[in-house]
């Protein structure tokens, strides 16, 4: 009996904490690639350009190496970072650190020398179940990104050629 309350006051703890919208990961990024990379998710930008901002939660650029991922979190919950009042697609960019490392964050950051920057929408965040991958893959053709998507995956398949 002790045992079976037990199991009851967990499971009635877990169903109260995971309804906390707090803190909510928004966005969870994998790098399926070969090659290293360092991700930066903003929280917002200034006349497109991107801007460092602290409203998300460790939002420092962050290097993935190859099959690594990481969660993104936010003070809102998907459902109010998504509703009418921010009704605006997440951007997501994609750096070489090797650039970060050569010519500095600042020139980096002012001459956005990306490899992709994907804008998630609410609907792609709803398809993608919260998960984007770099290099894209087949389920994220249809999200918006610069360079397009046949691009980014022509130039990723260069970047391996070039390292082998």
């Amino acid at each position: 009996m002790k045992n079976l309350k037990s199991v009851f006051i967990f499971l009635v703890s877990a169903g109260l904490i995971s309804s906390c919208d707090y803190e909510s990961d928004i966005i969870k990024v994998i790098n399926e690639s070969d090659i290293t990379i360092t991700v930066y998710i903003p929280s917002k930008t200034e006349n497109g350009k991107i801007e460092l901002t602290d409203n998300f939660i460790g939002n420092q650029p962050e290097t993935l190496e190859p099959g690594d991922s990481l969660y993104y979190y936010t003070r809102m919950s998907p459902k109010q970072m998504f509703a009418q009042k921010y009704k605006v697609p997440i951007p997501v960019y994609i750096f070489a650190p090797e650039d970060i490392e050569k010519y500095g964050w600042e020139k980096v950051i002012a001459d956005e020398m990306i490899i992709v920057q994907y804008s998630v929408s609410a609907d792609d965040a709803r398809h993608l179940n919260c998960r984007t991958t770099y290099p894209p893959n087949e389920e994220m053709k249809n999200v918006l990104m610069y360079p397009p998507y046949e691009e980014v995956i022509e130039n990723y398949n260069r970047m391996i050629s070039e390292k082998e």
